[in-house]
C-alpha cells in the first residue's frame, strides 16, 4: 500500500540514483555494474507496482504517477 502512490521521498530517490547513474556513466574508471544497479533501484519499484495494478485491473492515476516520476 506504501508504494501505491508516489511521494516526496520517492522523488529524491529518483532524482539522486540518476545523477549517481549519470556520474558513473561519465566516469570511466568507476566500476561497470553500478549504473545497471542505478537503474534497477529506481525501474523496478515501479515497474513492479504498475504490473500488478494492469494485473488485477486496479489501474489507478497514482501507480503511472509513480512510474513517471521515476
Amino acid at each position: 500500500a506504501s508504494r501505491a502512490g508516489p511521494n516526496i521521498l520517492d522523488l529524491f530517490i529518483a532524482f539522486f540514483v540518476g545523477i549517481s547513474a549519470a556520474y558513473a556513466i561519465a566516469r570511466p574508471n568507476l566500476s561497470g555494474p553500478l549504473p545497471g544497479a542505478a537503474i534497477a533501484v529506481a525501474l523496478v519499484p515501479p515497474i513492479t507496482v504498475t504490473g500488478i495494478a494492469l494485473g488485477t485491473l486496479n489501474l489507478k492515476w497514482q501507480k503511472v504517477q509513480l512510474f513517471c516520476v521515476h
